[in-house]
């Protein structure tokens, strides 16, 4: 889902975080100079649902700290179930699993 959204990844050293290329991304994409362009500046977050009707869970794909992002953020008390799982960014380059709020 992470390369989908924001393009090539690979892990950092502490499986927690990756580092995004932005090549290829639905989201985030680099051109040939290195420009950063955000296709979709309005998208503040992607969730993917699954688990079983009586148990689901989500992982929520959190863009709202994306270069050019014009949206409103999503609220931190929604999916926050105990299984959920939100990711984000964790600083320049570097998304990965954030901390519960």
């Amino acid at each position: 889902m992470v390369a989908a959204l924001l393009g090539k990844t690979e892990y950092d050293l502490d499986l927690d975080a990756m580092i995004y290329s932005g090549k290829g991304a639905a989201v985030l994409h680099r051109d040939e100079t290195g420009q950063t362009i955000n296709r979709l500046p309005h998208l503040s977050a992607v969730i993917a649902l699954y688990g079983m009707l009586d148990f689901p869970r989500a992982d929520v794909y959190d863009l709202a700290g994306t270069v050019g992002f014009t949206g409103t953020p999503l609220p931190g008390n929604l999916f926050d179930a105990e299984d959920d799982v939100r990711l984000g960014w964790l600083g320049p380059e570097r998304f990965g699993r954030l901390r519960p709020r």
